[in-house]
């Protein structure tokens, strides 16, 4: 076996593993940006996909192929709301952010099994019927020669998405108002409300996204 035939084996099943960690890392940069850290990405994972799981064996024969793709905006928006919890307690009450998320992954693990058991009556959920291929090529960068097949042949769209969000994320960061608000308020939240800027509503958006992010991640592994 030659060294490219080794990397064509390595790694597109990289890709397809490592995106649900690369969304949820992204997540955790804009939380931490803002100066809250969040610990409780792991249990917004599971929340994540446990949503998107759900809806997906609920709803798959009313949305046929597409249910994948609503799944995946579902596990977004529970993502999301599910790390308003630390939000609250981390921004609006001071509590400790680390104690406060370790406590999220332990509420969304045990949350998690007692739900399924509830909806299922058992201790796993059924296996979905829809979800990413990963056999899709994308067009014309598939056929660039040797990155083409290492990169962009035979992996699932949601690790294409996750690449994309990478340049995204950090485009937003550092190139756009937003980014630099959001740097402001992590770095000297007194500097930042002393130029006008709300340091809690930064904060909360800075941990939603961040939610948002983990959601997606979780809804990946499905």
């Amino acid at each position: 076996m030659s060294f490219y035939e080794l990397l064509l084996t390595i790694v597109p099943i990289m890709l397809v593993y490592s995106a649900p960690l690369i969304v949820t890392a992204l997540g955790g940069v804009f939380s931490e940006k803002s100066g809250v850290v969040n610990i409780g990405l792991e249990g917004i994972m599971i929340i994540g996909a446990l949503a998107s799981i759900v809806f997906n064996l609920e709803f798959s024969e009313t949305f046929g192929n597409m249910t994948h793709w609503y799944a995946l905006i579902v596990g977004v928006v529970i993502g999301g709301i599910f790390a308003l919890l630390l939000a609250v307690a981390a921004v609006s009450f001071r509590a400790d952010q680390t104690v406060t998320g370790v406590a999220l992954n332990m509420l969304a693990l045990g949350g998690a099994v007692f739900f399924v058991r509830v909806l299922y009556n058992k201790g796993q959920t059924d296996v979905i019927k829809h979800y990413f291929s990963t056999k899709n090529s994308i067009p014309f960068l598939s056929d660039i020669p040797f990155i083409g097949k290492l990169f962009f042949h035979e992996i699932p769209w949601t690790s294409v998405i996750a690449i994309l969000l990478a340049f995204v994320s950090w485009y937003i960061i550092y190139k756009t108002a937003f980014g630099l608000r959001l740097r402001a308020v992590g770095e000297h939240p007194m500097a930042a409300d002393t130029m006008g800027i709300n340091v809690t509503r930064m904060r909360y958006i800075a941990v939603f996204i961040s939610g948002m992010f983990g959601g997606l991640g979780g809804a990946k592994q499905h």
